[in-house]
């Protein structure tokens, strides 16, 4: 009976030995952090060349009228704004892409340049468009109208979503073509001059005028 006790007695003690050591050898609790808001994208040199490359892919598509892969790179709130102001929705963009009626021969843009805003970017450039009439494969029939080229200045705004670029805003403006004719300054209009005295004419005399009734 009494080894039993002394047994119970020395377990005792160790299990207060350990729980000592532990509570010692356990860190302090890290005191809490201030939630802090996401940090914002930060633009790279390969930002810049992601957006060259989906423009030149979008060219691609809207020369071919490939809605269908043009459709995932517009936002849902995607707008198209023209040089007369009027606007489209991202469905009536679609739809004129797919149903666009002239021939695209080509869709290119010159000198763009791209300008990132944390996850909004800019894209400006002059797009260069020529459309025919006819078959496709002929540059223009002999019987009928000659291509036509346009030139646009246009700007895209792009919206980043994860690690993909959405375009949110699109607007162009024509610009004048460089073989279109001067066009010529309305005349001045001719200064109107006073009639020159003629020296043999009799000079005026004024006439008297009559006095009102009731005066001297």
């Amino acid at each position: 009976m009494i080894r039993c006790v002394r047994i119970a007695v020395f377990l005792a003690f160790c299990l207060c030995v350990s729980a000592s050591a532990q509570k010692k050898a356990a860190p302090k609790s890290a005191p809490a952090k201030t939630a802090k808001s996401s940090a914002p994208h930060v633009s790279t040199g390969a930002d810049e060349q992601d957006l060259v490359d989906l423009e030149r892919h979008l060219f691609d598509y809207i020369r071919a009228k490939n809605s269908k892969d043009v459709e995932p790179w517009l936002a849902d709130d995607f707008q198209y704004t023209d040089s007369r102001g009027e606007t489209m929705s991202r469905e009536q963009f679609l739809s004129h892409v797919k149903t666009f009626s002239d021939n695209i021969d080509w869709l290119s843009a010159d000198s763009m340049r791209v300008r990132v805003y944390g996850s909004l970017a800019v894209v400006t450039g002059v797009k260069q468009m020529r459309t025919s009439t006819g078959d496709v494969d002929m540059v223009a029939k002999t019987s009928g109208p000659p291509p036509s080229a346009r030139s646009m200045a246009f700007t895209d705004v792009f919206r980043k979503r994860g690690s993909d670029w959405e375009m949110v805003q699109q607007f162009e403006a024509d610009m004048p073509s460089k073989n279109a004719p001067a066009v010529a300054e309305p005349a001045a209009e001719p200064q109107q001059t006073e009639p020159k005295p003629d020296p043999d004419a009799p000079p005026k005399v004024a006439r008297p005028q009559p006095k009102p009734p009731g005066t001297r």
